[in-house]
Parts: C-alpha cells; sequence; structure tokens
C-alpha cells in the first residue's frame, strides 16, 4: 500500500508500454473514490469487499498497465548470435525419420503435431498454446535478392514463434506447486541446400515464476540434417544470464 505503483517485474522480452494507472471498479462492485476496497481478511468472497473502510483490517485496489513485446524478428537475431558455450547435450541417427516432412510440419500454420510440441507433451507439459508465425525473411532462392553465392535449387525459410505451456515445477515440498509457467520463442530456420538440407530450431525458454527466474533463460539448439537413411540430431544448450 505504501509503494507508489506495483513492484512487478515484467517476464523476459517483455516491455511496459504505460503506465501503472488506479482502477475504480464499476457497479455493482464497490470501491472508494481512491480505488480502495475493504474487508475482514484477504480470502473473504468478492461480494464481501466494500468502500466503507471503518472496523475493517485489509484492503485492496486494482492497478492495470499494459506490456508488449519488440518484433520477433529482432529477437531472433539477437538469439542467433549468441550460442557460443553451448554444451552438446546429444549427437544420434535417427533411421526412417524424413527431414522434408519434419520440415513441412515445422512451416506449417497449425504445430500441433510438429516435433517440437511432441517433445514437450513427453516432457508433462500442459496446456500448450502456440501463437502465429512470425516470418522475419523472405524465402531466398538462386534467384531472389541477397542470395549471391547459392547453388541452383537451395532456398531458405526462416520463421519464429512463441509458445506458452504449464511444465513440472520440479519440487516436491509441501504446499509447493506442481507447475509453472514456461514462456517458449522459437526461431526456426529451415534449409533446403541441394547438398547439406538441415532444419535448426534454437529455443529460449523463460520460467519467469520459479525463483530467481527473472534472471536467466535456457537456450536450446536442435539441429537435424540429412543423413544416410534417416537424420542426424544434435542438441545443445546453455544458460543465459539476463
Amino acid at each position: 500500500a505504501a509503494s507508489a505503483s506495483p513492484p512487478l517485474v515484467p517476464p523476459p522480452g517483455w516491455r511496459q508500454t504505460s503506465k501503472w494507472s488506479v482502477e475504480k471498479l464499476p457497479a455493482p462492485d464497490l470501491s472508494a473514490e481512491d480505488g480502495w476496497q475493504y474487508a475482514v481478511h484477504f480470502y473473504t468472497d468478492d461480494h464481501w469487499w466494500t468502500d466503507w473502510p471503518e472496523l475493517f483490517h485489509c484492503r485492496r485496489r486494482l492497478w492495470r498497465c499494459t506490456y508488449g513485446r519488440p518484433a520477433l524478428a529482432a529477437e531472433s537475431t539477437a538469439a542467433n548470435a549468441s550460442e557460443e558455450g553451448m554444451r552438446c547435450l546429444l549427437s544420434v541417427h535417427i533411421p526412417l525419420l524424413r527431414l522434408d516432412e519434419e520440415a513441412r510440419e515445422f512451416l506449417a500454420e497449425d504445430w500441433g503435431g510438429s516435433l517440437l510440441v511432441d517433445f514437450f507433451r513427453t516432457q508433462d507439459a500442459t496446456d500448450i498454446k502456440v501463437g502465429p508465425p512470425c516470418r522475419p525473411g523472405p524465402l531466398l532462392s538462386s534467384s531472389s535478392p541477397g542470395s549471391a553465392g547459392r547453388t541452383s535449387g537451395e532456398s531458405r525459410t526462416r520463421l519464429s514463434r512463441e509458445i506458452d505451456m504449464m511444465v513440472p515445477a520440479g519440487v516436491s515440498l509441501p504446499m509447493a506447486p506442481k507447475t509453472t509457467h514456461a514462456g517458449v520463442r522459437c526461431d526456426v530456420t529451415v534449409d533446403e541446400d541441394a547438398h547439406e538440407p538441415s532444419i535448426r530450431v534454437v529455443t529460449n525458454i523463460a520460467t519467469p515464476d520459479v525463483p530467481f527466474g527473472d534472471c536467466f533463460e535456457v537456450r536450446e539448439r536442435i539441429q537435424l540434417t540429412l543423413a544416410g537413411d534417416g537424420v542426424h540430431v544434435e542438441k545443445a544448450f546453455h544458460v543465459v544470464w539476463l
């Protein structure tokens, strides 16, 4: 109550776009001219809160502001520029996996059956919501501007998407939450090089609700490359301190 505004810090990647303001609740809710509501304790039902302060121990009021995210294109440039020092977690050959089919899944509007979403499901993620694609650059080919030095039949497609989901919190303490919110920014590059086609997925995973979750992100890179009768998969990661 003594603070001039709510002491809240936005999740990584979000920016405050307006000032905090106090909202006076419309009828039938009762609030004083300065927005305060009063009650016996904070756990009482909403209809017991009133604008009358006498004999009540607790008060509350509604604050509001707006947040926004910068364009994903600018963020993906910064993400791809800071992959140095990643630690390899996995390097394996998967036979019979079709790289062209996986590429179509990653470039589709609906990511319901994509490799990445399926992976999150195997990690017990729930309430997975995939945002619309943002395409930071046009399709490049041997006949398009900026494609000097690329071979005939080579093309590259880049896009970014955001995923919100609930993931296991990883703690078993009494009264501790079993799940926590995770925000994922995905930068996908599909390279249809005639000699070495590949898919590159860089994810930045933020868990702002865990202790000190606003201080770091986990950045992962998954590289899929055509190899013989299947696909070679390599996964690497590092922690980015904000």
